[in-house]
């Protein structure tokens, strides 16, 4: 988030390092709904399952508070980060269609990757009131890259002026 406030070099203010932790964790919650079903949107269903598979991730704020970084255990985190990386890419590539095409039938196919009302919630919050945000995902050297994902780190970016594409989108997938 890109925003400077008064006090010491490398801080920002509270109320968007609160919006950073708010809108990561909705992000990891719409991979972990993803993860019980695919849906254009999830409402209540499996909120509470969910929820609670995210209750062993812990967080750290990188140098300069401009940054989270979440990690997931393997179990039960490592499918929540699969899905989570298909769908931001299925997200990316909806919205690429969209804005060259104009149409919106990709935002239907992406629903298959993982891609939903919550997830593009989370990313519309994510970017809210900043340059724009990236989202990395790496795999524990220990355990390895899990099947259908990348071997290395992962990266997906996202800029306000691409969001409200999904935002359109997000009551009708």
């Amino acid at each position: 988030m890109a925003r400077r406030a008064p006090g010491p070099a490398g801080t920002v203010p509270w109320t968007v390092q609160e919006q950073l932790r708010s809108a990561a964790r909705q992000l990891l919650l719409a991979g972990a709904l993803a993860v019980r079903g695919r849906a254009g949107y999830h409402g209540a269903r499996h909120r509470r399952a969910a929820q609670a598979s995210l209750e062993t991730v812990v967080v750290g704020a990188a140098p300069g508070g401009r940054g989270l970084t979440a990690f997931l255990p393997v179990e039960p985190g490592r499918p929540i980060a699969v899905r989570l990386y298909h769908a931001l890419y299925a997200a990316r590539e909806a919205v690429d269609y969209q804005r060259a095409t104009g149409g919106m039938e990709a935002f239907d196919t992406a629903v298959e990757a993982g891609v939903s009302r919550e997830l593009t919630e989370a990313l519309v919050a994510l970017v809210r009131g900043s340059e724009g945000a990236r989202v990395a995902l790496e795999w524990a050297p220990a355990a390895g890259a899990p099947e259908g994902a990348p071997p290395g780190p992962s990266r997906s970016s996202s800029r306000p002026a691409t969001c409200p594409r999904c935002g359109r989108r997000a009551p009708a997938i």
